[in-house]
């Protein structure tokens, strides 16, 4: 198993501090023993999932129109649908998978954006703002993150983060699709 892409780690820590009293029900980043069996950008920490909290935020169709549009982005999933910049002009399709992400979004991410620490963009006017393919903020930075981080378990994913307890996700987050997207 990798650890958290840190690109994941710091759009976690944005959220976490924008929303501080939102529910982390269905939150993770890494699956699982159970979990690894199947393909998934969890497994590699290149993906989150962020639950959805209608009293506390984030409002997730906002947060998926924005994280859409940053280049780090590979595709998100949200409420039955999956959104892909490089299928059919990023629009909306319908998501069939397990779970059909209703109780929280999914944010997949290129690998070889990983380390790019730059802050997220988490409204779409900021989101429009940003600097083309190079990603908001310019070229990736790199975090030091050994040694920091703790291992806590729920549900089907471990979430790694120094001294904070967030259950992972309940739901299976593990079909791929027939373009390769998995959630």
């Amino acid at each position: 198993m990798s650890a958290p892409a840190p690109a994941i780690l710091a759009l976690l820590d944005q959220i976490n501090a924008q929303w501080p009293a939102r529910s982390k029900a269905s939150d993770g980043i890494l699956g699982d023993a159970s979990h690894q069996q199947r393909a998934s950008d969890h497994n590699q920490g290149d993906a989150i999932d962020v639950t959805l909290d209608a009293e506390h935020g984030p409002d997730l169709d906002a947060l998926a129109e924005a994280l859409i549009l940053d280049p780090r982005t590979h595709y998100v999933i949200f409420n039955k649908r999956i959104r892909n910049r490089a299928f059919e002009g990023g629009a909306w399709r319908p998501y069939s998978g397990a779970s059909p992400h209703t109780h929280h979004l999914h944010l997949s991410i290129h690998p070889d954006k990983r380390d790019d620490t730059a802050p997220w963009r988490l409204s779409a006017e900021d989101a429009a703002e940003s600097s083309g393919e190079e990603g908001p903020g310019g070229a990736a930075r790199v975090a030091v993150l050994l040694g920091v981080f703790g291992v806590m378990a729920a549900g089907g994913l471990l979430l790694r983060r120094a001294k904070a307890l967030r259950p992972g996700c309940p739901l299976r987050c593990d079909v791929p699709t027939s373009r390769g997207e998995r959630a």
